[in-house]
């Protein structure tokens, strides 16, 4: 019998982390959970690890050769990664972002695109995967946030008529595309976009939300300008989820991505938003 593949999780606990955690084959892998707490990871399958990955100190003797290592965590931190990351390990897999190619000034998007550059840089075998809006899992804020403001409101006010486009992609979609990105040789060295099967616009967005979660909704057209101040206000009504100005502005741009590559190097075919919406409100009731 072959010894075990060590599978190194940073961002365990969190929630893509935990799924996949429960995802993988425990005869085939070694899942070491990595977290800052203790007692964050011991539900889940495999043994856990505290570590601080602000601190290389923490986990710089953790990683050896042969060692798959997934950083959910977030991808400001592949940094200190690679600090304790040998080039001999089998694979390095980074969850990024799509956020990566907004055309506005943004922090998260610069940090994923320095976390690609370290990666393609690097001696050792590296994917990187990037994901558009993920949705579904156990508390996730983005579609359980406009399900609250939809309920409360009945009316959803977007810039440019609510025509630019969307494309979330679950979040078993995601861990989906981990598990087929391990391991593959044709995904070494590749930077795979990951997005659900087809864009449509946020006023189709908003509606389908309001269909599956049990609401009624009108969608309102609205100057860019007066969404910031609505979103503004929402700082202020504790009551409402906030809303930042960086997600208003990005609210005017088209996020159809190109799933090519998803298709041709995982064949990962993800699940349609209106079966996705069905299987998160229904796991509610």
């Amino acid at each position: 019998m072959s010894a075990k593949t060590r599978c190194i999780i940073f961002g365990a606990s969190g929630k893509t982390g935990q799924i996949l955690c429960n995802r993988l084959p425990q005869d085939k892998y070694e899942i070491i959970n990595v977290s800052r707490k203790a007692n964050a990871t011991i539900h889940l399958p495999g043994r856990g690890y505290v570590a601080d990955l602000n601190n290389t100190d923490s986990f710089k003797d953790l990683i050896q050769a042969n060692d798959i290592v997934i950083n959910l965590a977030h991808a400001r931190y592949t940094t200190p990664i690679l600090e304790c990351c040998p080039p001999s390990i089998k694979q390095l897999i980074v969850i990024g972002s799509t956020r990566h190619l907004t055309s506005f000034p943004d922090l998260a998007a610069k940090e994923v695109n320095h976390a690609q550059q370290q990666l393609e840089a690097w001696e050792g075998p590296w994917t990187m995967l990037h994901p558009t809006m993920i949705y579904g899992a156990v508390g996730e804020n983005n579609i359980q946030r406009m399900a609250l403001f939809i309920k409360k409101f009945k009316m959803i006010p977007l810039p440019n008529k609510g025509r630019s486009l969307i494309q979330p992609i679950h979040v078993e979609d995601v861990v989906m595309a981990i598990l087929l990105a391990m391991g593959k040789q044709p995904c070494m060295q590749k930077s795979i976009l990951i997005a659900g099967p087809k864009a449509f616009t946020y006023k189709d967005f908003i509606t389908k939300i309001a269909a599956a979660s049990g609401s009624n909704c009108i969608v309102i057209s609205m100057s860019e300008s007066l969404v910031q101040i609505l979103a503004f206000l929402t700082r202020w009504l504790p009551f409402l989820p906030s809303i930042t100005s960086e997600e208003v502005q990005r609210l005017m741009e088209d996020k159809n991505i190109d799933t090519h590559q998803m298709t041709q190097l995982l064949s990962l075919i993800p699940r349609d938003f209106d079966k996705g919406l069905e299987e998160l409100f229904t796991s509610k009731k």
